[in-house]
Order: C-alpha cells, then structure tokens, then sequence
C-alpha cells in the first residue's frame, strides 16, 4: 500500500449517513464525516525523503474540506482533531467514538464563540460554549465568562485529581469531565456525589442519598451489610422525610428513585412521568436534573434540546473545595433571609462571594451587635488571610482559617480541630465553673489506648477529672454527626444533646462510663470497691432538618446548657448562628447569650 492510498466505509441508514475514511499520507489517517468521503479525488504534493523531491499522490476530498468547509461542520473547531494515528490506539477508541457522534449531530445550541484557544488537555478542545435562549431557567447565570472560568478550571488539573469534598471523596476529576464532556456516561462517584448535594441542598426536608452501591451491598450482604455502607449518621430510614437513590439498571442506564411517604406500610409503586432522551448517553443528566426538579416540588420542563446545557450546570457544582457547590445552592435556594446588601465588591479569594449578609428579626437575640459593619468586618479578615495560616490561640494551635471558614461557609461541616476550639473557648468562658473541655479525639484514644493513652493526651494541667465540676466533649457519633455530651460531677450524671435523635451512641457512653469509673478508683481512693452509679439523660434541644449543621447545633447547645439560659433558637437561625460562631472564634471571646426570646 503506497503513499496516497485510501479505503472507505459508509453506512446505508436514512437520514444519518456516515463514513469513514483511512488514508494513508506519511502515516496512516483515520478521518469521519457526514457530508463527504472519497469524494472528488485530487492531487497534492508530499516531501519523499527517498527521493529527496516533492511527489504527487491522491488525496481524498474529506482531507481537505477538514481545511476548506464552513458549512455544515461549522461549529466545529477544528476537524482536523478529527485525524487518529493508527499506531495511538489507546486514544482511539472512546475519542473517535465521540467525534463520530460530534459528525452526525444536528444541535445548533452549540455555536463558535469568540473564546481564547482551548487547550487539548483533557479533550476540553472537544467542548463549547452553548448559546440558547432557555439558558435563563435551564442554568441562570451562565454566560461566557462562567464557561471560561470552568475550561480554565479544568486546564489546571489532571484527571485523576480528586475531588476535595468530604461525602465523595472517591470522585475524581475525570468523572466531571464525563459531565462536561458531552456523549459521555456520567460514573457512580459521580451520580453519588450530586445526589449527596442534592439532599444537602433541600434545607426544608430531611433526606437520606443512597449512594449506587446500596442496592449491590444489599444484593450480596442482606440488610446488615446494606445498612452498615450507609454514609449517614441516622441509618434508621424512617427518620427521614425521603430517601433518594440513583439506580443503575443492568449497569448500562440510570434512573432516580423517591419512595413517598405512607402511613401504611403498604408501599405504592409509582412510575413518574418525565421527558424522554433520545440517545444512549444522556441518562444520567436525565436522572439528575429529574431529581433535583422533584425534591424541589419544580416541573419537570427541560427537554433533550436542554441535555448540553443541562450538563454545564451540573459541571458547575461538582467543583473543587466546594467553589461551585453554593453556586447552585444560592440558584435554587428560596430562603429571603439571605439578602442582597450594599456591600463593597467582595473577593472571590476562599469563595468569599458565595457569603452574604443575613436579615433577620431575630439577630438582637441570636447575634448581638450584628449589622453590615460586622459581616464586613469578618470578610475583610478572611480576604487578608490564606486557608492554611494558623489560628493564634494557645488551646487550639491546629486550627487553621480554612477551618473556620467552614462555619462562616453555609452547607459545610465543622471539622474535629474547629469544635474543639470552640469547646475550649466555652470552657476557659464560664469562670464560675471548673470545666474541662475534651478533645474529639478522646473517644479514640480510650478505644485505642485505653485510661492511661486518653488520660495522657488530654490538654489540662489536671488530669484528674473528679477535680472539675463538669466535662464537656463534642462527640462525632458514627464519624459523620456531632453531639454534645456534659457529665456533671457531683450529680454523677451524663446528659446527651443529640440534634437528630440517632441512637447510635452506646458505645461511646460505655467507654465513657468505664473511663469515669477508672478514674475513680485511681484518683479518689475509695474505701469500698463499691463503682459509682452514673444517670444517663437525653436532653430536650432544638432539631436540625439538614445533615451539614450538626457542629452548629452542638456547638448552640452547649453554650446555652452551660449557661443556664433556654435552648430557643431553631433551624431557620444557623445561617446568622454561623456568623456568630465565626466571629466569637476569631476574638477569642463569647458573646452574651440573652436569657429569653
């Protein structure tokens, strides 16, 4: 087979053929189109190095119309991306999968923009800005400069990067390409991770996401297995308002599931009625999109026409550090306590624009002396600051400012060294008590260590705790759901402050037990073997209707507990609670905490 030589397939299908051309130049070139193949044959000259002289060989007319056409393909940037070397069979086969399918597409909702060049990293080459004029309800907001930050966003990176998000911590940057990148299946890490977001992202209900792998851990390992996978601090499904899943039917197409709630245990299968694809690839931006318009009572009036649109949003919040996350929390959010205010421009620097001022009528008794001077006050220190610098407090030398933006960032957890640096500014603050405040880490050292190893590491200066008039510990029940536990001493007793109600708090109160009682014996040398009886109590305290603002509640409820003062604020405070906590942190002081409403 000479230099020149060309063999050709078409298909025979109406209206969509296709065909595929193998020419062979210097090197082998493997070419697509659905507008020409073979065509008219011309002649074009080629460096032979043999010769050491230009010769003539045939060229095929899809060669160059790759160079010449603006017609059809012209939304195309560049088919000569559309050329595979022979010997690059590892590129092959998905990338000329999916510019077959590029070739037979009718979609004008893709248009060229005038955007820089994209880089080929990562196949972001192979994706464009889409223009259509449903974009204000299908994605509000986007525009060029969001597709520009996204692409810019995605040169930055490799594909395996993961992504830094701590209820997917298995999700990778490949997998939101898959999003991104269109005629791509959307993988499992992926799906569990925006439906995670999702049940975050309804404020007003409590919903529990279970993640893919539920059903093939219930298949092999029954319900105990099932349940035990559970990423969820309530694994008792009846404590929940809805369950939502993404299913992988035969492992080749998703769909989404919500059981509704019944007062019989009879249950009632319903088959709901949403737009229909019209490809093989698009049905995992169905089933989220389909999801997040059922949990938010919304209609389901996107279309196929939507699909390339629909998979920019969804990009959009599968970003690093939880950047893009709020972005479409803020869009489908209804809460009028956030309000848009006369701020100075505030830096994107640790996502500090997705922060707002919070209205309420109820901030003289939540936040006292909390007005537009304060917030600002709070987002000019972040923006002087970098997420690793350190907090300078002597109790707490581990806890960074990303740390406590997590309490300033609504929809984010407090992490172990944030509670325990509250808990100690709670304890040093009640003067006139004896506290001692123990660190969340307590609990794994008395299991791993026992008395001596969690004596050993508590940060007092008295190790006997029969010296204090209460202990105060922020609990991570599970790893996934804060608690506050207080002992009182004298009273001999132990009181659980649980603002979901799980039940899944023996063992740590048995350690605890144990450790009190090992610590009588050692410290207090009773005369009889007699081991002193411990009441356990389970306070009365405001219910939260999220799974993200338990360290809000624990660290509310331990405040008001050790003050004496009535447990009064409710979910709709934690917004304004946040800032609170936040700046109570970084001065170093606790704020006055009004008796009543």
């Amino acid at each position: 087979m000479g230099r020149g030589t060309a063999f050709e397939v078409t298909t025979d299908m109406n209206h969509c053929n296709i065909g595929l051309v193998k020419w062979f130049d210097n090197k082998a070139v493997t070419l697509g189109s659905n507008y020409v193949t073979s065509g008219d044959v011309d002649k074009v000259e080629r460096w032979d190095k043999k010769k050491k002289a230009y010769v003539e060989i045939e060229r095929p007319e899809i060669e160059y119309q790759t160079k010449l056409s603006d017609r059809h393909l012209n939304y195309l940037q560049d088919l000569n991306s559309l050329k595979f070397k022979c010997n690059d069979s590892q590129d092959m086969d998905q990338q000329f999968i999916l510019d077959v399918i590029d070739l037979i597409s009718d979609d004008d909702s893709v248009v060229e923009t005038s955007l820089p060049k994209i880089t080929k990293k990562m196949n972001l080459n192979r994706i464009n800005y889409i223009q259509s004029d449903r974009q204000d309800i299908i994605f509000p907001g986007y525009n060029i400069e969001v597709f520009t930050e996204l692409v810019n966003y995605f040169s930055s990176k490799q594909k395996n990067d993961k992504l830094q998000c701590q209820h997917s911590i298995f999700c990778t940057m490949g997998n939101v390409l898959n999003v991104f990148n269109p005629h791509t299946w959307m993988t499992e890490s992926l799906m569990e991770h925006y439906f995670s977001l999702l049940a975050k992202s309804c404020s007003d209900q409590l919903i529990l996401s279970l993640e893919p792998v539920f059903f093939k851990d219930l298949i092999k390992g029954g319900f105990d297995k099932a349940t035990k996978s559970m990423r969820a601090p309530i694994t008792n499904v009846f404590a929940y308002d809805k369950l939502i899943t993404p299913i992988f039917l035969e492992g080749n197409h998703w769909t989404f599931t919500v059981p509704d709630d019944e007062q019989e245990l009879d249950w009632t299968l319903n088959f709901g009625e949403s737009p229909l694809q019209n490809n093989t690839y698009d049905c995992g931006v169905f089933t989220c999109t389909n999801a997040r318009h059922v949990l938010l009572g919304k209609p389901l009036y996107f279309t196929q026409d939507d699909a390339p649109l629909l998979r920019h949003r969804i990009t959009d919040s599968q970003d690093m550090d939880q950047q893009f996350i709020l972005d479409v929390i803020d869009l489908i959010s209804d809460d009028d306590s956030v309000v848009e205010t006369s701020l100075p421009k505030i830096t994107k620097k640790m996502n500090l624009n997705r922060i707002n001022y919070i209205q309420s009528d109820r901030q003289d008794i939540i936040f006292p002396g909390y007005n537009i001077e304060v917030f600002t006050e709070l987002v000019n220190y972040f923006s002087s600051k970098q997420k690793n610098d350190k907090l300078q407090c002597q109790h707490s030398i581990f806890c960074t400012m990303g740390n406590v933006l997590n309490v300033f960032n609504p929809h984010t957890w407090m992490t172990e060294s944030l509670m325990e640096h509250y808990f100690s500014l709670l304890a040093k603050s009640c003067s006139d008590q004896l506290i001692l405040s123990l660190a969340p880490v307590f609990f794994k050292d008395l299991l791993r260590g026992g008395f001596d190893k969690a004596t050993k590491s508590m940060r007092a200066t008295i190790k006997n705790v029969f010296a204090y008039d209460k202990l105060i510990t922020p609990t991570y029940l599970e790893g996934n759901h804060w608690t506050f536990t207080v002992v009182n001493i004298k009273n001999r007793s132990i009181t659980l402050y649980d603002s979901v109600k799980t039940s899944y708090y023996e063992d740590q109160i048995n350690l605890l037990v144990e450790f009190l009682i090992e610590a009588y014996k050692k410290y207090e040398k009773p005369d009889n073997e007699q081991p002193l009886q411990w009441t356990l109590n389970f306070g009365n305290c405001p219910l939260q209707n999220n799974t993200y603002d338990c360290g809000v509640f624990t660290c509310t409820n331990a405040r008001h507990v050790l003050l004496g003062k009535p447990l009064y604020y409710s979910q709709e405070d934690t917004p304004l609670l946040r800032h609170r906590i936040t700046y109570e942190i970084l001065h170093n002081v606790l704020l006055p905490t009004p008796d009543t409403l």
